[in-house]
């Protein structure tokens, strides 16, 4: 089998930095014990790694009473940042540069009194997070929420920075034509734009794609469905362990990865592909 990796995968710009500051952390006499506040990054196996160190999670400013904190790289709402400080805990502020501009773009908006419209899951850490910059702001996913959101004169657009650039193009085009006082915030993030259009290139060239990251990611998710459009067999998977014996049957296989995936995961898929998935 001959496999081909995507130009551009794996480790985004922020979630490094977020690895490498909280490896700093461990190894520094940062007042313990060390929680997180959320899940770091979406993925599982990295996270049961954290864990083994030594490192906590939180999802309630309540079960913050002493140590650290580290705020997740999707951000928090910052009523929840504040109640955090607050409460004489350590805060580690690790939002993603990415996110923090767009909460930049939400929390301006808000002052010059524009209608704020987020794009993106209600239910992603980042959206909750931006929506605590706009209480009461209009959250919406898809074109049909587009042509059915109430709109109230001049209004601030802002996309979750995991979002296929087509879809909030589309989404953006609708707003704009129903309101042409709407702006909109190009937050989406390069690192994916780069990964989908590296993905597309790479589909070209292969008979098959595997797509590496965790199942809650919400790029990796956008990454699958990209590969889904581009007519050739796809898999989501975790990682080695997840490897059906479809993928086998193929001579030419493609393999990227998520913005929260690690390097060590995609040489394990890599290392169990070359040995024809033996010892999985």
């Amino acid at each position: 089998m001959e496999i081909l990796r995507a130009t551009t995968m794996g480790f985004c710009m922020g979630v490094r930095l977020a690895m490498q500051a909280m490896e700093e952390l461990i190894k520094s006499d940062t007042p313990r014990p060390i929680h997180t506040y959320g899940p770091l990054i979406h993925n599982q196996r990295v996270l049961d790694g954290l864990a083994e160190r030594g490192v906590g999670r939180i999802d309630r400013v309540d079960e913050a009473s002493k140590g650290t904190v580290v705020l997740r790289t999707h951000g928090v709402r910052p009523q929840e940042k504040q109640a955090l400080i607050d409460a004489g805990v350590r805060v580690v502020d690790l939002t993603c540069p990415r996110v923090v501009t767009s909460q930049k773009a939400v929390a301006s908006a808000v002052e010059k009194g524009f209608q704020v419209i987020l794009v993106g899951d209600r239910n992603h850490g980042e959206i909750i997070a931006l929506e605590g910059f706009a209480p009461g702001c209009e959250i919406i996913g898809t074109t049909e929420e587009a042509e059915r959101v109430v709109m109230k004169g001049p209004a601030h657009v802002v996309g979750q920075t995991t979002l296929l650039r087509d879809d909030f193009l589309a989404i953006s085009l609708i707003l704009k034509k129903r309101n042409p006082l709407a702006q909109t915030a190009l937050t989406l993030c390069p690192a994916t734009v780069q990964r989908q259009n590296a993905l597309l290139e790479l589909s070209r060239a292969v008979e098959a794609l595997l797509v590496i990251g965790g199942r809650n990611s919400a790029n990796t998710g956008k990454l699958y469905q990209q590969a889904l459009h581009t007519g050739i067999p796809a898999w989501h998977i975790e990682g080695a362990a997840d490897l059906g014996a479809d993928v086998f049957g193929f001579s030419r296989v493609g393999i990227t990865a998520g913005a929260s995936t690690p390097d060590w995961i995609v040489e394990e898929v890599e290392a169990a592909l070359r040995r024809g998935g033996r010892n999985v």
